[in-house]
């Protein structure tokens, strides 16, 4: 009979229909499923490389503080065994004790001073970094080729600002010695 045919053949007709939306929402779920776990894994590397520049924050900080702490009981040092060699001398006025301490205390000043905007510098630095990491997170090479530069350009910093404190230093030291025999021709 054709009305069976017909309802046999819109039957499969409809079976299939059924079949190739079910295809059809099975493999959409299947790319929501992959879009969301690409999702998460980007997630968890920005995650990570923001922690990474903290860590290296954190570590830039606590080697400045150590570094700092061992200048400071070093000039400490310095500054005590400078007193004791003047107390020692036979001719030491007071007027010579007070510039000491006034250029002693200068001292201190120019090198605290220094410490000061090297710990400033390092942190732009790093803020730089921080800031370039995350706007970077696409582009690996050319993070890797930006780091490579900041590293060269901290290091060339860092080899600056020493010179600039050992060059202060031998002045100041080659001052003392001019006023120490200064001081000796005047007795």
């Amino acid at each position: 009979c054709d009305d069976c045919e017909n309802a046999a053949a819109i039957r499969a007709k409809r079976e299939a229909l059924l079949a190739q939306k079910e295809r059809e929402d099975e493999e959409a779920r299947r790319n929501r499923e992959r879009l969301e776990d690409q999702a998460e894994l980007e997630r968890r590397r920005i995650e990570e490389r923001k922690q990474r520049v903290l860590d290296e924050q954190r570590r830039s900080i606590d080697e400045h503080r150590q570094y700092t702490q061992i200048e400071k009981e070093r000039l400490r040092i310095e500054q005590e065994r400078e007193d004791r060699a003047l107390r020692e001398a036979n001719n030491y006025t007071d007027d010579d004790a007070q510039r000491k301490r006034e250029r002693d205390r200068q001292y201190n000043e120019d090198v605290k001073r220094q410490i000061e905007e090297r710990r400033i510098q390092l942190q732009r630095i790093r803020e730089e970094e921080s800031r370039e990491t995350t706007q970077s997170l696409a582009l690996p090479e050319y993070d890797q080729e930006r780091r490579r530069l900041r590293d060269l350009q901290k290091q060339q910093l860092l080899e600056y600002l020493d010179k600039q404190i050992y060059e202060k230093k031998e002045q100041q030291r080659t001052i003392k010695e001019q006023e120490d025999e200064d001081a000796r021709r005047n007795v």
